[in-house]
């Protein structure tokens, strides 16, 4: 993971939302990039069991596409 970034929290009750987006090699597969964020969500659960985590996976080294505003 190169980082991250655009981490949000709330709570909601008892619980305990995570949004954030990480950054990932943009040449690794779609499994390696699962892993380490399945790796992340777990790490985030297991100190915070009442958390609802979501993770977008952002790649490094990827040239965006020029439609995509959210990129530029």
């Amino acid at each position: 993971m190169h980082g991250f970034h655009d981490l949000k929290t709330r709570t909601a009750g008892s619980v305990i939302f995570v949004n954030m987006h990480i950054e990932l090699d943009g040449s690794q597969s779609l499994d390696e990039a699962h892993a380490i964020g399945a790796g992340l969500r777990r790490a985030i659960l297991k100190a915070y069991p009442q958390t609802d985590v979501m993770l977008h996976k952002d790649p490094v080294g990827v040239k965006p596409h020029p439609d995509d505003p959210s990129r530029q």
